[in-house]
């Protein structure tokens, strides 16, 4: 009983070590059909000293097509069969999709931005910037140029020991109360301005009508005048 206790140990022993050397001294990646998505944030943080990984969740209700990307004393990271560069097919509403780039061998830091388009009905733009200079991944790294506000909302979250950057795009369903409102207030400055100007329509006709009689009774007092010297 002894030597079997001794064998489940050292089997467990030896099973266990080999799973974290495959962790630590080679890089271990989840098996997935899109393993980028957990690899690049990983292997970034693991090769270079300064690094940028952007998770991009498309929730906006369109597609979201890359229209530039460009880096700046960087480069997009890669290893191992991955490649960490924005995709350049279409991010289609409910996925997501991450990109990596890091400072390049001669430089201590680097930067980048990426422009996307959303297949609305305005093709709106949203652009992410980002300049890197330290290991630690700081909000004001990152600059975000939006689309229509009131359409759109981003939400920005920190995430892998602060190395990475979580970004969702998510459409704001379009408030009918708002609009019946707006409606109101579009109704109630229509009649008023139809009152003011009806409103001055009648004291100009009032005018003209007492300018009129005055006239009239001016040129009455007149002719008898007239009448009453040629008598």
């Amino acid at each position: 009983i002894n030597i079997i206790i001794i064998l489940v140990f050292l089997l467990t022993s030896i099973h266990s070590i080999s799973l974290i050397e495959q962790d630590i001294d080679k890089f271990y990646c989840r098996n997935d059909t899109r393993p980028h998505l957990y690899c690049c944030p990983i292997l970034a943080h693991r090769t270079y000293s300064i690094s940028s990984s952007i998770i991009l969740i498309n929730e906006s209700g369109y597609n979201m097509s890359l229209a530039v990307a460009d880096l700046e004393s960087g480069i997009w990271v890669s290893g191992f069969g991955i490649k960490c560069e924005p995709q350049t097919d279409p991010l289609k509403n409910g996925q997501s999709e991450v990109f990596s780039s890091a400072a390049s061998s001669s430089y201590y830091s680097f930067q980048g931005f990426i422009i996307f388009t959303i297949d609305d009905d305005i093709s709106s733009v949203f652009t992410i910037s980002w300049v890197r200079t330290t290991s630690r991944t700081y909000d004001s790294d990152y600059s975000f140029e939006f689309l229509p506000k009131k359409k759109y909302e981003v939400v920005i979250k920190r995430c892998f020991k602060d190395t990475t950057l979580q970004v969702t795009v998510i459409h704001q369903a379009t408030d009918n109360s708002d609009n019946s409102d707006n409606s109101m207030i579009s109704m109630i400055s229509m009649i008023s301005f139809i009152l003011i100007l009806m409103s001055i329509v009648i004291i100009l006709c009032c005018y003209y009508l007492l300018f009129m009689k005055d006239t009239s009774k001016n040129s009455s007092e007149s002719r008898l005048r007239q009448t009453y010297n040629s008598i």
